[in-house]
C-alpha cells in the first residue's frame, strides 16, 4: 500500500520521494486498487528520468514482485550492467512465475489520461508533454505473453509480439 494512503500528507510524501530518490537515483510506486474498486494494483518508477530514460510499469504483478523486478532492473541498467530495456526487447526475469518480459511502448493517449503515472508526472513538473513510459509484461506460468488486454494485466500499448 503506499504512503499516501497509509495517511503521509502530499508534502510529506514528496519529501520521501526526493530523498528516496537522492539515495537510489530513483523510486518505485505502489498503486493498489481497494476493495471496493475494480482493477489491477500496478507499481511504476519515478525519477528514471534522470537517466534520460522513460519510467517503467508494471500491470497486475503483486506490488512486492513488481517493485522487485523493477529495483533489479534500474539497478542493472544504471550501473551499466545491462542495457536501458526498449520496447520491442524480450527479458529473462526470474521474479515469480514471469519467465519472459516483453517491454511495450505506454501509448501517448493513455499517459495523457493521467491516471497511471500522476506523481512521476507530477515531480517532472512539465505536465505529460514529453513525459515517455514503457510497460514490463510479464508472462505467465508456461512463458506466454498476453496478446490482449486482459483484467489482470491490461496492456498499454500495442502488443508487437502478436500479429495484426
Amino acid at each position: 500500500m503506499c504512503l499516501r494512503c497509509q495517511g503521509m500528507s502530499l508534502r510529506e510524501y514528496q519529501r520521501h520521494l526526493t530523498k528516496t530518490i537522492k539515495q537510489n537515483g530513483w523510486a518505485c510506486q505502489s498503486v493498489s486498487s481497494s476493495a471496493d474498486e475494480l482493477g489491477p494494483n500496478w507499481v511504476y518508477t519515478i525519477g528514471i528520468e534522470r537517466f534520460g530514460q522513460p519510467e517503467l510499469i508494471i500491470v497486475g504483478m503483486p506490488d512486492r514482485q513488481a517493485a522487485t523486478m523493477l529495483n533489479d532492473l534500474c539497478r542493472a541498467s544504471t550501473t551499466g550492467d545491462e542495457p536501458w530495456p526498449v520496447p520491442g526487447d524480450i527479458m529473462v526475469h526470474s521474479c515469480g512465475n514471469a519467465s519472459r518480459v516483453a517491454v511495450l511502448e505506454v501509448d501517448a493517449d493513455i499517459i495523457a489520461a493521467g491516471e497511471w503515472f500522476n506523481m512521476a508526472i507530477y515531480r517532472r513538473a512539465s505536465g505529460s508533454k514529453g513525459f515517455q513510459a514503457i510497460q514490463l509484461v510479464w508472462s505467465d506460468e508456461h512463458g506466454r505473453l498476453p496478446t490482449i488486454t486482459t483484467e489482470q494485466q491490461p496492456l498499454l500499448g500495442d502488443p508487437w509480439w502478436t500479429a495484426p
